[in-house]
């Protein structure tokens, strides 16, 4: 069975031919990505192999070139051009987990203790409730080792390693801070996607793709070879319909302005 609306020949049709179920695929098309769910609704129909036909159809060079038209529009109701979403793309992709999440090394309870044996306690307090927990687990199965009062009680957690340490060889104890961000760096502010507090209280920092990012700041610039054709089709848009697209969130404008046409809907 041929379907009406794909070309035969390898000719277009003129650009102002595109029928109202095509302009109307165009339109849901752009509005929620999903290329099947807008051949269905413009076509009316509902077998299972709608998403190939609109693979299909997204083909034809005169609906390419008005979704391509579309992307123009949407871009400019949302006053950014190409190349500030690309940049904006390129700091995602080019910033540093490190500014975000630092690495930082300390001494190790050893690095200072005072017999350079012994860990070093912080102060007397949290050696009184070492001695609490082990005297507490001697009738247990495992009982803890007697702490030891002999490395004394100067133990900075901020220290420099001490080179010459017998316990950690002077590498220290490597401790990952997550800094303010208040304090976070331009890039690093573009990486950061929010953060999460589990139950045993441990902070779960999120991040965003840099490879998606940096995915997208080469599509933009146009740094992937696509062979296409170039088609121009004059689309004739409403405020409504303008307002209605421009109107997502630019997170989600930016992925379906950038759908690699031949991308599964």
């Amino acid at each position: 069975m041929q379907i009406e609306h794909i070309p035969q020949s390898s000719t277009p049709a003129p650009a102002a031919e595109l029928s109202p179920q095509q302009r109307a695929f165009v339109y849901g098309y752009m509005e929620h990505g999903n290329a099947a769910a807008a051949y269905r609704q413009a076509f009316g129909v509902t077998h299972s192999y709608a998403r190939v036909d609109a693979c299909k159809l997204l083909k034809v060079p005169r609906v390419a070139a008005a979704v391509a038209d579309l992307r123009r529009i949407a871009a400019e109701a949302l006053n950014t051009s190409v190349a500030e979403l690309a940049l904006q793309a390129h700091e995602v992709a080019t910033a540093s987990v490190h500014d975000l999440q630092p690495i930082e090394v300390y001494a190790c309870r050893v690095c200072h203790s005072a017999d350079g044996r012994h860990p070093a306690w912080i102060d007397a307090d949290e050696y009184a409730d070492a001695c609490e927990a082990w005297a507490a687990s001697q009738d247990s199965p495992k009982p803890l080792k007697k702490p030891s009062a002999a490395g004394g009680f100067n133990h900075d957690v901020f220290a420099a390693p001490n080179p010459s340490c017998r316990a950690c060889r002077g590498h220290g104890v490597p401790v990952m801070r997550t800094l303010p961000t208040s304090e976070l760096s331009p890039g690093a502010r573009a990486l950061y996607e929010g953060a999460t507090v589990a139950p045993d209280g441990t902070l779960r920092v999120m991040v965003a793709d840099r490879a998606k990012w940096a995915d997208m700041r080469n599509k933009l610039l146009g740094l992937y070879v696509v062979k296409t054709e170039s088609k121009s089709v004059s689309v004739s848009m409403s405020a409504e319909e303008a307002a209605r697209i421009a109107a997502r969130p630019v997170d989600e404008i930016v992925k379906l302005l950038f759908r690699p046409k031949d991308a599964t809907p």
